[in-house]
């Protein structure tokens, strides 16, 4: 049985392909381990979605077909969170 993570830290993104690695880079230098990390890509044209999926590939991502600006976004990933607790982080 997979244990469940305490905290799901939020990422809403659109077009930010080029500023996603330091929103990233400050989950992962948290000395609190116990997250997941979902990124949801609102309709980027960027290629975000395909950035996320290949540098890394442990982050839930989720791509929106549609723009639903950054309160859907949020919206979305609490719908797939499985931490007790969300944190939201803009990228």
């Amino acid at each position: 049985m997979d244990k469940k993570p305490i905290v799901s830290v939020v990422i809403p993104a659109r077009n930010r392909k080029s500023q996603l690695k330091y929103a990233l880079d400050s989950v992962f230098a948290q000395t609190f381990l116990d997250h997941e990390i979902i990124v949801v890509d609102d309709a980027s044209t960027d290629g975000t979605s395909r950035y996320i999926s290949t540098a890394y590939p442990g982050i839930k991502l989720i791509t929106l077909p549609r723009q639903k600006n950054a309160a859907g976004a949020r919206n979305e990933a609490i719908k797939a969170a499985e931490g007790n607790f969300i944190a939201f982080l803009d990228s």
